[in-house]
Order: structure tokens, then sequence, then C-alpha cells
């Protein structure tokens, strides 16, 4: 095996500021390669890069309306000879040819209220599961202090979907969407309880781990295209709050900002609750999701926007405590010994 402490006589007669150069300057031939394990699609390759690496993209740029707190999303395309991480290794739903070297980098950035490896973890446990309807990390790689998840790229979110088509004289479509949310409550069910394999190598061995996303939306539900239909499949994507706990009920560190699918016992401090929080809370969050999904069968983008104006004017209370705008239940006072205590109901 070659010395890696030994001198490199090449570089003998070179002078001090060509050494410089050349080391500055090597990272534009050094360009990397993203590569996955075809024996084991849920192991994810993690690259530390310096800052003056070139990355293989020939596209690179903003999605807009994607920056948060958290994250910024990026729309890439790696040059075809650079990866091997096309999500068609996962043979029922494979890319159209097209778009098979376009991917979503998501790059999180850390700050006070989240720590990006939570997400990085979840995810690692989100792939061991094989799911179909759960977005699958492709790899990631660490560059500026930061670190970048790579996904397949999505057509859209699952409300644009809604906006786009219209149901209500299309029968197929709602057997495929029956389909489609039996999908993703599987895929939710995976990830709430998951047994770790006696020779699983990331987490702790022979243990039961609870996974919550925290933050179940349409915005955070994803349409792709099908090889073989123009249907598509949906997958659950985005775990920015998600953690995971060796206990189903445990103490959560976040809550989702999205406030309109959080369930009664996190949306307002005023109301009592205990400080243990279950994956029960996804459950709701997917429940709201599904109220909506119906609603767009049977009366297209039109009845879905008229569901959330009259959950909206249902809202007439002047107490901003109890305000929860587009929420799918209502908050009322009661007096218990005396003191007001914030309660929730169910919206009919």
């Amino acid at each position: 095996m070659r010395d890696r402490t030994a001198t490199l006589h090449c570089f003998k007669r070179w002078k001090i500021k060509e050494l410089e150069m050349f080391e500055a300057r090597q990272w534009i031939f050094l360009v990397p390669y993203f590569d996955r394990d075809p024996k084991d699609f849920g192991k994810v390759q993690q690259y530390l890069l310096p800052d003056s690496a070139t990355l293989p993209f020939t596209i690179f740029s903003k999605v807009p309306g994607t920056r948060n707190h958290f994250s910024q999303l990026f729309k890439a395309k790696v040059h075809k000879d650079h990866h091997n991480i096309q999500s068609d290794m996962v043979e029922d739903y494979s890319l159209k040819e097209e778009d098979r070297n376009v991917f979503a980098i998501k790059e999180l950035t850390p700050n006070a209220y989240a720590n990006p490896r939570d997400e990085l973890l979840a995810l690692r446990l989100v792939n061991k599961t094989a799911h179909p309807h759960l977005i699958m990390l492709l790899a990631s790689y660490q560059q500026f202090g930061n670190i970048y998840l790579i996904f397949p790229w999505a057509k859209c979110y699952l409300d644009a979907f809604w906006k786009e088509h219209d149901p209500q004289n299309d029968h197929t479509i709602r057997y495929w969407a029956v389909r489609q949310f039996e999908g993703l409550a599987s895929g939710l069910a995976a990830i709430h309880s998951f047994r770790v394999r006696s020779d699983d190598s990331i987490f702790s061995r022979n243990i039961e781990l609870f996974c919550r996303h925290g933050d179940i939306k349409p915005q955070n539900i994803l349409w792709f295209s099908h090889a073989d239909t123009d249907r598509g499949i949906l997958k659950l994507a985005d775990f920015g709050t998600a953690e995971v706990k060796a206990e189903e009920a445990a103490h959560w560190k976040s809550y989702a900002w999205t406030q309109t699918y959080r369930p009664p016992e996190s949306y307002n401090f005023t109301l009592p609750r205990e400080d243990l929080v279950s994956t029960s809370y996804d459950i709701w969050s997917l429940g709201c999701v599904l109220l909506e999904f119906i609603t767009w069968l049977f009366g297209g983008p039109a009845a879905l926007d008229q569901f959330v104006t009259d959950r909206r004017h249902e809202d007439q209370s002047t107490d901003a405590h109890l305000q929860v705008g587009t929420a799918f239940f209502a908050l009322s006072q009661d007096y218990v010994t005396g003191e007001p205590i914030a309660t929730a109901t169910i919206r009919p």
C-alpha cells in the first residue's frame, strides 16, 4: 500500500506560490461522485466535502417559496456520469427517463430551534423501512458548514395536484386516491413503530423505535410521476420536525409551525395537556388531510376552497388565545374551580 506520508517528488522543484495555487485549484478536477450501495438501498452515503470542491451540478437553483428558518430547497441536475443514485433503484416506482438526473437538494441550516442531525437520523430510519409511500434519502453531503440532503425530484405538492386536477368526471381517480391514502397511512404506521434488526449497524440493536413526523400536511406530501402511468404516486416527505425516540409517548422537543393540521393538545398552550406527546399527533394531522382529500374527490378544487373558507368563518372568537383560524376544531372557555380553562371540540 502506498505510504500517504511519503514525499511526492514531482512537486520538489515547485515554488511555494505554485504549490498553493495547485492546492486551491485541484478541486476543479476532483468532482465528487454520488453513489449508492445496490445491495442496500437503505444505506445512505455521506460525503464530507471541502468548501473549494466543485460539485457535479449542471443546474442548481433555489425553489421559490421554500426558504424558512431551518432550510432552503434547491432543484439540481447532476451530471449523468457523476452519480448512481437514481430513485428507480426501487423497482416498483421508477422515474421517467427525462427526470433521472434531476434531484431535490435540501440545505439544512444549523439554528437554535432544530438540530439538522435529528432530521438526518429520522430519514435513515425511513430508508430502513423501504416503504414506497415514504420519501427516500438518496445521499447527503456536508459543505460550507451545512448539511445537504439529496432526494428524488417530485412533480408537485399534493395541494398543487388538487388545484390542477378536477376528479368529478373521472371515476377511476377515486380508486387511485383510496389506494394512495391507504399507502400513506401504511407508511406512517411503518415509522411509528420500527423494529430494529439485530444486525443493524446504525441504530441500537434489538429495540423498537418510534418516529413522529410532526408536520403532516398537503405541502409535505409529494406527487411523483410513474414510469407506467400518469396517475403517479404520493409520498410523505419533509421530516424537518421529525424525532426518533425509544418510547411511543415521549417529551418531544418541537411542534409543527403549521397550525391548521396540528391537534388540539398542541395548538394553544392554554389547553390542559400532558408534557408527553405520542405519535397520535401524526394521526390527527393525517386525518385532517383525509377530510380534505375526500372533499376534493367529491367536489373538486372549488369545494376544497370552500371548505377552508367555511372553517375560517366559524372562528368567531374575540379572544386571541381561542382563535384557531382554519384548524379542524374549535376552542371554547370553560370554568373549573373558578379558573378559565380552554377546551377543544371537533368542528361539525
